[in-house]
């Protein structure tokens, strides 16, 4: 099962803007209309990211 940093394809990290930067590249691979499902993961990964990033950094 891959992680949400594995779809990323990141190391783990509390860095939002590595983050957001990832998946922004990513999303030229994973369009929403020419890979709906391939998009959805991806979505998917990145919320997951962002909240395990915020969560952690609160605390």
């Amino acid at each position: 099962m891959k992680t949400c940093w594995n779809i990323l394809g990141i190391d783990i990290t509390l860095d939002k803007k590595l983050i957001k930067k990832s998946y922004a590249l990513l999303l030229r691979t994973y369009h929403p209309q020419k890979d709906p499902e391939g998009f959805q993961r991806l979505k998917q990964a990145y919320d997951e990211a962002l909240n395990l990033a915020s969560t952690l950094t609160i605390k």
